[in-house]
């Protein structure tokens, strides 16, 4: 009886480790089991989470009127000079470099390629050294980021700060929109772009709206059909949450065929934890029992929603804290490892019942009469009650080993086929072929 739970917990955890996925606590084989919603990140876990630049609209006349020469102690070389632009992104690329976010290696990868001559210039010590500034950078959680540069040697009103980020953060730090909006090629850029399920990264400087990038985060091949199983098996209401802005939510949302009401959009942090706290008290102001809420997420901004859940599930190399605040870690990229999983669950607690249940019966009925109830017409002799003992404990443990048989998908450790490195490699490209419009 003693054995019934650890040896199957034992082998179920040793099991999980050959199919990708590492339990960190016993106790969330069990709450896999018993879970009824699961939240799920967006970026990194239901898509590729590496974005690249798809194209970008520059607000010309703002460019000429704040930027002009201002930006000119950064490239002065030549062939800087014939392309203005590239000291913008020189500029953005430096700052986001400071951010370990997906977004900001989208824009950094964006700007290290951005042009042959430009690129050429990066690893020229001589161009290197010609950049003479201080930047002094404020980052706000999953929003956005602010910063200071002030040139060396150069004339004061070479200074200035840069604000990146989305619309809300933008607002919030001054920079004026609704000029911008009023012109008709401008706002239908940004409708065509929100339409078709792009990212939109807004970039100002001296709070004036400069350009706004547009990226693409390819949808993981296996996620729709991994959402399907995990409501048909297991009963799961799925829920999806991001940062990203309500139009591309949604239509992401379309694509995994998640319901739209079960989708939260343009998320902080808090706002991931906040859904999931509601979740849990959702039964209980209906006289229910609370619901047990499940959290699926990579980056270092899904850590408080981890420990909020009932159980928290970090996806492939993850932060170190999402790491630390997950009970259970799925080695590669995707969510198919947590169908594996939630499968792995279920057998493991099937043959845990099957266990007590052999092991409970036959000592109810087995201890009386080795003790000598039945004496002397029905009774089991001392030498076979030990043999029959030690057949239970084997029982047990066989009974627990049947577990060795499970196998998942995906044994080729390739999680759903899609390697973020490849995905770059092939996606992402100089940066003369992504599309400039100037809308003024």
């Amino acid at each position: 009886l003693g054995l019934a739970t650890p040896t199957a917990v034992l082998v179920a955890s040793g099991v999980g480790a050959k199919e990708g996925v590492l339990v960190k606590e016993a106790a969330a084989l069990q709450t896999a089991g018993d879970l009824q919603v699961l939240v799920c990140d967006k970026t990194g876990t239901l898509s590729v989470g590496r974005l690249v630049v798809e194209n970008w609209c520059l607000l010309k006349s703002n460019y000429d009127s704040v930027c002009g020469d201002k930006l000119d102690f950064i490239c002065p070389l030549d062939s800087c000079r014939a392309s203005p632009f590239w000291s913008l992104w020189y500029l953005i690329g430096k700052v986001e470099a400071t951010s370990e976010h997906p977004l900001a290696k989208a824009l950094v990868d964006q700007s290290l390629l951005a042009d042959e001559k430009m690129a050429n210039a990066f690893h020229d010590e001589q161009f290197e050294a010609s950049i003479d500034f201080k930047l002094e950078v404020e980052h706000t959680t999953s929003r956005g980021v602010k910063a200071i540069w002030q040139a060396n040697e150069a004339e004061e009103e070479s200074n200035g700060e840069i604000v990146i980020g989305n619309r809300q953060f933008l607002q919030e730090e001054n920079v004026d929109f609704d000029s911008n909006f009023t012109d008709l090629n401008f706002k239908n850029w940004i409708d065509k772009m929100e339409s078709s399920g792009k990212i939109l990264i807004f970039v100002a400087v001296d709070k004036t709206l400069i350009t706004v990038i547009a990226l693409r985060d390819g949808v993981r091949p296996n996620a729709k059909q991994t959402i399907k199983q995990l409501r048909d098996e297991f009963n799961l209401e799925i829920w999806m949450c991001t940062g990203d802005s309500r139009t591309t939510a949604q239509i992401v949302a379309k694509e995994l065929d998640i319901d739209l009401s079960c989708v939260m959009s343009e998320a902080l942090p808090s706002d991931k934890e906040q859904l999931v706290l509601d979740l849990k008290k959702d039964h209980l102001s209906n006289g229910k029992n609370q619901k047990l809420v499940g959290f699926i997420g990579d980056g270092i901004n899904d850590s408080i929603a981890l420990s909020a859940s009932d159980l928290g599930v970090a996806v492939g190399a993850g932060a170190q804290v999402t790491l630390a605040a997950a009970d259970v870690v799925l080695v590669r990229p995707g969510i198919d490892d947590l169908l594996n999983y939630m499968r792995l669950s279920k057998l493991t607690i099937e043959t845990i019942h099957r266990n007590l249940i052999w092991a409970g019966a036959f000592n109810v009925f087995g201890l009386p009469l080795a003790a000598g109830v039945g004496w002397p017409k029905v009774y089991i002799p001392v030498m076979a009650a030990g043999l029959a003992m030690a057949f239970s404990s084997v029982f047990v443990v066989t009974s627990s080993l049947s577990i060795k048989f499970f196998h998942g998908s995906n044994r080729d450790g390739k999680g759903d086929g899609v390697n973020a490195e490849e995905f770059v490699r092939d996606e992402l490209r100089l940066f003369e072929d992504a599309k400039l419009e100037m809308c003024h």
